[in-house]
């Protein structure tokens, strides 16, 4: 799962949670999943996949029983998840209150709000492909006018970045649109001036008619100032494992980031 974890049995074969890419190979990775993933987990989670992978890979047919009793119907999801983290016992009871606290804010959602932090997740877990299917499957739906207002902007400005990642350019440019379209707030079309740069696309005439020159030039300013802290940051990084090295390796590692360095500085000076 990425995360180090003291486990008592570890399976040969793992569960896989293949929506976020995991794969979960003991007791405790199966808690840390669903302390910490709980927007993803609905009823299907509860599944004789799983029932069979706690009983036979994980050696622990007591808890299998346990979960099988505890799950008769969709209602009985959150004691199940409970009746996991209570027998494997790696969470405190403290952090299981918190958790029971997490599934009621959960709970007090809508539908679509529940959806939202379900994709919002998928994103921050870098999954963009599923995420954008989930942003996606939110926007397709019929209007929910008791969700609050910005709510489908928002949607769509998080599936515009997911489409920025899979260089899907088109989508994203539309999606940044309709979220303007949706909410005239002018941070979104900051956000499209932004996209438009880091694209070398023209900007859109019909949103940016009655835009004035200082607006444009605050927002270059702020473009240009975003994209050399991100190269300060990334090249303090990379200098900091270049020091790391010693002799010759680190004389090559050195020409090779002057010559990147040279290179950028060409390229901004171009534009």
């Amino acid at each position: 799962m990425g995360q180090y974890l003291l486990c008592h049995k570890m399976a040969e074969v793992p569960y896989e949670m293949e929506e976020m890419g995991l794969h979960i190979y003991s007791a405790e990775e199966l808690c840390y999943y669903i302390f910490h993933n709980l927007a993803m987990i609905d009823e299907s989670f509860i599944c004789d996949a799983l029932m069979a992978f706690i009983r036979n890979d994980l050696d622990m047919p007591e808890l299998a029983e346990k979960v099988k009793r505890s799950f008769q119907s969709p209602a009985d999801l959150e004691n199940t998840l409970l009746v996991i983290l209570r027998n494997v016992a790696y969470y405190t009871e403290e952090e299981i209150v918190q958790f029971q606290e997490s599934m009621a804010q959960l709970h007090r959602k809508s539908p679509l709000e529940r959806a939202k932090e379900r994709a919002d997740l998928l994103y921050s877990r870098h999954k963009y492909q599923n995420a954008v299917k989930a942003y996606g499957s939110i926007v397709n739906q019929s209007r929910d006018l008791r969700v609050k207002a910005g709510f489908y902007a928002e949607v769509l400005q998080h599936m515009a970045v997911c489409c920025l990642h899979l260089h899907m350019h088109a989508e994203a440019l539309s999606c940044l649109k309709t979220a303007y379209g949706e909410n005239r707030d002018m941070r979104i079309l900051e956000q499209i001036y932004d996209f438009c740069v880091m694209t070398r696309q023209a900007l859109p005439k019909d949103l940016f008619r009655d835009v004035g020159d200082d607006v444009l030039l605050n927002w270059q300013k702020a473009y240009c100032e975003a994209q050399e802290a991100a190269m300060q940051e990334a090249t303090n990084g990379i200098t900091a494992g270049i020091f790391s090295q010693e002799g010759e390796d680190r004389e090559n590692a050195l020409r090779t980031l002057l010559a990147q360095e040279k290179k950028l500085y060409r390229e901004m000076a171009a534009e």
